[in-house]
């Protein structure tokens, strides 16, 4: 592998741990916010709630799937390995990102209502956060 690979990694790595971070620091904090009692159960009819952000949370698994297959498409198709990593660290850093927002989401509706559906929601988020982590073996399978 060349110092050039190596550094493009290590950058897309080094994304990953600090939005892994992120989720971590939000989910410790609203699980102390909501314990201490301080916030928890000020929204209004939280049934209506659960539905929307559960269903915000799938669409955006389902989107993600989506625009990764995509991308991946337009990679193998081009036989320019610059273009490739160039799309390969563009769909991490939206996967990321995207992520990074529905589980923030989610950590303000745990504070919002106290629900726990919503903390396991965040915990699931995080493990599927871990499981897309960017690597090498990612890249040549699916960028090559």
């Amino acid at each position: 592998m060349e110092i050039k690979e190596k550094k493009f990694f290590s950058r897309l790595d080094n994304l990953f741990i600090i939005a892994l971070s992120i989720h971590f620091f939000v989910g410790i904090a609203s699980l102390y916010v909501v314990s201490s009692g301080v916030i928890a159960g000020k929204l209004p009819d939280t049934e209506s709630y659960k539905i929307y952000v559960l269903l915000a949370g799938a669409l955006s698994i389902l989107f993600l799937r989506g625009m990764y297959s995509r991308y991946s498409k337009r990679a193998k198709a081009d036989n320019n390995n610059n273009f490739r990593e160039v799309l390969f660290s563009q769909v991490i850093r939206l996967r990321l990102l995207i992520l990074l927002i529905v589980n923030l989401f989610n950590g303000f509706i745990f504070i919002s209502t106290g629900d726990y559906l919503f903390i396991i929601v965040f915990a699931i988020f995080i493990l599927l956060n871990i499981a897309y982590r960017p690597g090498v073996y990612i890249f040549e399978r699916d960028f090559s």
